[in-house]
């Protein structure tokens, strides 16, 4: 039985200090979970605009196969249209070139694609956080609950798994952050 009103005062205010990780745990997992779904949005516009490349990059290598082609099966009749057809070759395998790397733009089907992972890694991180801060959350508010529930029914016992359910709460908090522990079983 809790008889106490000062411990009963520390115990209550412990549970008004609570609810502030609880509410920034709150606010994070709110934001990672929006950040992670913005990320995988990305990500398939992304490969998207990766597979995109490949169709023009294939057109491309066709179009430079055509004309190849042409020049063996019906040759120019002059040496200036055999230079302007040489000349249009050499400028479709520049463009063919680009769709597969193009460090000036940023747009190459190889700088997509290592933008694509990029962002990748940054989904499974926010994903990961989200996770921990929701059951951040979950912890604290358990916690909250049988602290209260012990002052109300003047359980002093109830304080145990309250403590215990607070300190693994501030702690997946802290690692929500950082994401530096793996926490197997979240």
């Amino acid at each position: 039985m809790i008889n106490n009103e000062k411990f009963r005062d520390i115990v209550g205010l412990l549970i008004g200090i609570l609810t502030i990780p609880m509410a920034i745990s709150t606010l994070h997992w709110s934001n990672a979970t929006s950040d992670s779904i913005t990320s995988a949005i990305n990500i398939a516009n992304t490969y998207s605009f990766y597979q995109g490349k490949t169709v023009c990059k294939a057109m491309t290598q066709l179009k430079v196969y055509d004309l190849e082609m042409e020049l063996k099966v019906s040759p120019p009749a002059g040496p200036e249209q055999l230079a302007v057809i040489q000349e249009r070759i050499a400028k479709l395998k520049q463009v063919v070139d680009t769709y597969e790397s193009d460090p000036k733009t940023g747009e190459g089907k190889k700088e997509l694609l290592e933008k694509a992972k990029e962002l990748e890694v940054s989904r499974d991180r926010m994903s990961t956080s989200s996770t921990y801060y929701g059951n951040a959350m979950i912890l604290l508010q358990l916690s909250i609950i049988l602290a209260s529930t012990a002052l109300t029914v003047r359980v002093g016992l109830l304080l145990i798994p309250a403590a215990i359910f607070m300190l693994f709460g501030l702690f997946v908090l802290v690692d929500a952050a950082t994401v530096f522990f793996p926490i197997p079983f979240f």
